[in-house]
């Protein structure tokens, strides 16, 4: 998607954030492609409630491909958590060097829908 920023066209990606292990990020596969990212393990996220992780959010974890977590609210920890729809990991990214090492990125369903 293409947007205008000072008269200057960028790249622009529709997201929505919440933080838990890691800030997650609901995109569409080009943020992952905007960052040159690769998968290290596992597959894109296809169907809610998959995420993939950044390499470093992987690391210091200790999440893999099959393990689950919750997501939550806020910056710190102690924010209200959601155990009953937790996210299954289905992929983690190889290191990039940029943010999205340190994130958790969901399927973004109204981008999906419109997409």
């Amino acid at each position: 998607m293409r947007r205008y920023f000072r008269r200057k066209a960028i790249d622009a990606y529709p997201t929505t954030k919440a933080t838990t292990v890691a800030m997650i990020v609901g995109t569409v596969p080009a943020f992952v492609a905007h960052y040159a990212a690769r998968l290290h393990a596992g597959g894109l996220w296809a169907a809610p409630l998959e995420a993939v992780l950044g390499s470093e959010t992987a690391q210091r974890t200790g999440l893999a491909v099959g393990s689950s977590f919750a997501g939550s609210h806020g910056l710190a920890e102690g924010g209200g958590e959601h155990g009953d729809r937790a996210y299954r990991v289905v992929g983690v990214l190889a290191p990039t060097g940029t943010v999205i090492d340190r994130l958790a990125s969901a399927r973004n369903m109204r981008a999906s829908r419109s997409a």
